[in-house]
């Protein structure tokens, strides 16, 4: 899935996240990208997809075609750019999408309002095809990471999304447990 700038902004579902998701995870992949439009997010998240330039295992086919879509209309951003501060502005731009993403998930869950339906949509957009994700739970992927520490599933490279990583995707899902049950968590479910 991805979002595309305009005036409205386009959230594009892939056939796989509509086949393969329930309605309510549905509902939370489309309140996390509602979220990102809201925040102000989209122009950030191109910037990041431009900038780190993510290999094809770790995105999906429609943002390779966003991506050459993005070089064809920003070629040339970085000319004149040294290689020191490209890889600087990389690295700010992944621990900016890091953040963006628990953000985006507290979104899903205001907009689903269903924590074992979000958890599960987090966890399936690790798995690499339909089948897996079909079948893949959040209290799987956590017993999978069992005893692992927090802060070295969150400390994923640049090249990796952490949209779709699933160490991160760990991560995530303990953030999103633990804000369920804070106050401001409580108050929006």
């Amino acid at each position: 899935c991805c979002i595309t700038r305009g005036d409205p902004p386009t959230i594009s579902l892939t056939t796989g996240v509509m086949n393969t998701l329930s309605h309510a995870e549905q509902v939370f992949a489309i309140g996390r990208f509602s979220a990102m439009v809201a925040a102000g997010h989209v122009a950030y998240l191109q910037m990041a997809m431009l900038t780190l330039e993510r290999s094809p295992r770790s995105i999906t086919d429609v943002e390779i075609d966003m991506l050459e879509l993005l070089k064809h209309h920003h070629g040339g951003w970085d000319a004149g750019v040294h290689r020191e501060d490209r890889l600087k502005l990389g690295a700010l731009a992944h621990a900016w999408q890091q953040r963006a993403e628990l953000s985006a998930d507290r979104g899903g869950l205001t907009a689903c309002r269903d924590l074992e339906a979000a958890l599960n949509g987090i966890a399936k957009t690790t798995a690499h095809d339909a089948t897996a994700a079909s079948t893949l739970t959040w209290k799987a992927l956590l017993e999978k990471h069992k005893g692992e520490d927090p802060a070295a599933l969150a400390a994923i490279p640049p090249k990796e999304d952490p949209s779709r990583h699933e160490g991160y995707a760990v991560y995530r899902i303990q953030m999103l447990r633990w804000w369920a049950k804070t106050p401001a968590g409580q108050a929006y479910l």
